[in-house]
């Protein structure tokens, strides 16, 4: 079998534990990563100067890349270096152009993107009958969607056959919703982004400080002013506990007054990779205060370095955070029901100890590791390839 997967930079630190795991069962793994000038700096990757002529080129045009040589073969990776912010440019049709080619000569096998293509890949259609997509969310959050983005959406939807959803709970809803056909609608789910451990220094600090954490863009859904109001209860019975709200974005309402505080730290820019993981060393626990969700890859970024996540019992996050066992779910918006979870969990050691052994035990090996589903998505591989041959 001969697999292309085609990602953008945002996905990668799911992607690469993946593509690693997948290397056991499929004999040709190819990777494409489209890269725009605006995704320089984006989950993994960090950037400082892109190549100024566009192109397919090997992966090894960025040392960036080539960090990760121990997830995915370098040798079998591209990267489509776009250099105009355009969509909409002569370069990126040019580019698009070149794309097909290039896929139509590779003649993969199965095809795994993991994004709806944009104008600039409309092209890629070409190959629908042998695409599969993995739709991280299937339902857009508040505030993260457009006119275009819910076009392209759509077209995905009627051109394409067969989609991967990374949790069950939203599966009945989501083929209703998009009228899609049940039998080609594949589940799985995510597990650990283990690619963040090539970025712990060795001399990290292992003896959390008194912080929790909130981590990620800032986006009207993450709920971020719940758990600041949530924290300003917290203090009193609390004092020295801080809490860091860490990632880049334009806030959706006031913060002058939490700014004020000195239990509340911002850090509203990008995080690099290395102070990110030190972050969550050091952190207690992770709190995910979402209004809407799917899935979390923060959730499974924490749980890397097996750190208790509070979540909003909202989309699929029921399915990644075991509640009273790997960490606390609370009612979306319930500020009370959020403090009184942090309150519980700061104040006694031994919970939070043995819900960091149950995040250990529960996704870093087993049901819910890289290996089985790697091997669960093989075998769909094989289904589409073999319905094709019909």
């Amino acid at each position: 079998m001969r697999l292309l997967f085609y990602t953008k930079p945002p996905f990668l630190d799911c992607d690469l534990p993946y593509l690693r795991a997948q290397k056991e069962n499929v004999k040709e793994v190819f990777t494409i990563i489209d890269l725009p000038p605006f995704f320089l700096h984006s989950s993994l990757l960090n950037i400082d100067k892109q190549s100024s002529k566009a192109g397919i080129y090997k992966a090894s045009l960025y040392q960036e890349i080539t960090f990760f040589k121990d997830y995915i073969d370098i040798d079998k990776t591209y990267v489509i270096n776009r250099t105009s912010t355009k969509v909409v440019s002569i370069s990126n049709l040019r580019l698009n152009i070149k794309l097909f080619f290039f896929i139509f000569k590779l003649n993969p096998d199965i095809i795994h993107s993991t994004v709806f293509y944009d104008i600039q890949e409309l092209l890629l259609y070409f190959f629908r009958k042998k695409t599969i997509l993995t739709v991280h969310d299937p339902f857009p959050h508040k505030g993260e969607t457009n006119y275009r983005k819910s076009f392209l959406r759509k077209l995905g939807f009627i051109l394409l056959n067969n989609f991967v959803i990374l949790n069950k709970k939203q599966k009945t809803e989501f083929i209703a919703t998009y009228k899609l056909n049940k039998k080609n609608i594949y589940e799985s789910n995510l597990s650990i982004y283990n690619v963040y451990k090539l970025f712990l220094e060795q001399n990290s600090d292992t003896n959390p400080s008194k912080n929790i954490l909130f981590f990620g863009r800032v986006s009207p859904y993450k709920g971020i002013d719940v758990l600041l109001k949530a924290m300003k209860n917290v203090h009193h019975i609390n004092p020295d506990l801080k809490l860091i709200v860490a990632g880049n974005g334009e806030y959706y309402f006031d913060t002058t007054e939490f700014e004020k505080l000195t239990y509340i730290e911002f850090r509203n820019r990008y995080i690099p990779n290395v102070e990110l993981v030190k972050l969550i060393k050091d952190s207690l626990f992770v709190v995910c205060p979402y209004i809407d969700a799917t899935q979390s890859g923060v959730i499974m970024t924490s749980y890397v370095f097996c750190k208790p996540v509070i979540a909003s019992n909202v989309g699929g996050l029921s399915e990644m955070v075991i509640d009273k066992v790997t960490g606390y779910l609370v009612e979306p918006n319930n500020i009370i029901e959020l403090q009184n979870s942090i309150i519980e969990l700061v104040s006694n050691k031994k919970l939070l100890d043995t819900m960091e052994k149950n995040v250990y035990d529960h996704f870093h090996h087993g049901q819910r590791g890289w290996t089985k589903i790697s091997k669960d998505l093989f075998i769909v591989y094989n289904t589409i390839i073999n319905d094709n041959k019909k």
